[in-house]
C-alpha cells in the first residue's frame, strides 16, 4: 500500500513539475513580447508547443558538415583561382595574377578558421547536455497597421525556460540560431 501511495504521490510530483515548467515558459514568453511587441497590451496567447530540444553534441555535428562543405566549396575556388593565375602568366598580366593570388590567400585564411572552428565543435561532440529548446508559440498581436493578426513564432529557451531568441516563424533563422550556437557554445 505504502508504495502505491508513493508511486502515485510521485506521479503527481512530476507532472505537476511538467505544469510550473510551462507556467514559467508562457510566463517568460508573454514578459517578452510585452517588452517587443508594437502594441503589448493587444497579446493574447493561443497555444505554445514545445518541439524539440536542440542537444550540443547534435548541432557541434550540423555545423562541422555546414563547415565542411563551405571548406569544400573555398578549396574548388582556390583551384580555380589556380588555374585563373596560370592563364594570366600566360597572358602576361601580372595585375591579375596579383589579384588571383591576394585571393587565394584570402580564401585560405578563412579556410584555416573554419578548421579551428571545427577542432573547437570537435570537442563538443560528446556532450550530451540540452543546448537549447525550440518552442513554437501562437499568439494574437496588433500589428503597425493597428490590426489585429496571429503570430507564429519559434523561441529558443535554455533549460530554465529563459527566453534567449524569438523569430517569426517561416523566416530565415537558420543563421541567427548558428550565430546563437557559436557565441555561446564554441569557446
Amino acid at each position: 500500500m505504502k508504495k502505491i501511495v508513493y508511486f502515485l504521490f510521485a506521479i503527481t510530483l512530476l507532472t505537476s513539475c511538467g505544469k510550473l515548467k510551462k507556467d514559467i515558459l508562457n510566463e517568460n514568453i508573454a514578459a517578452y513580447i510585452k517588452l517587443n511587441a508594437n502594441v503589448p497590451e493587444s497579446y493574447e496567447p493561443i497555444e505554445t508547443q514545445n518541439i524539440e530540444p536542440i542537444y550540443i553534441s547534435k548541432y557541434a555535428q550540423s555545423i562541422i558538415i555546414v563547415n565542411n562543405g563551405e571548406i569544400d566549396f573555398k578549396n574548388k575556388y582556390i583551384q580555380d583561382m589556380e588555374q585563373l593565375i596560370k592563364n594570366f602568366e600566360k597572358s602576361n598580366a601580372p595585375e591579375k595574377v596579383k589579384y588571383a593570388q591576394e585571393n587565394i590567400k584570402k580564401e585560405n585564411e578563412l579556410i584555416s578558421k573554419i578548421q579551428k572552428e571545427n577542432e573547437k565543435l570537435e570537442i563538443l561532440l560528446n556532450d550530451d547536455r540540452i543546448a537549447f529548446k525550440k518552442v513554437e508559440h501562437t499568439c494574437k498581436l496588433k500589428n503597425k497597421k493597428d490590426e489585429l493578426v496571429e503570430e507564429h513564432l519559434y523561441i529558443l529557451t535554455d533549460t530554465n525556460q529563459d527566453i534567449k531568441m524569438v523569430k517569426q516563424k517561416g523566416k530565415n533563422n537558420i543563421l541567427q540560431t548558428l550565430e546563437y550556437f557559436k557565441n555561446n557554445f564554441v569557446k
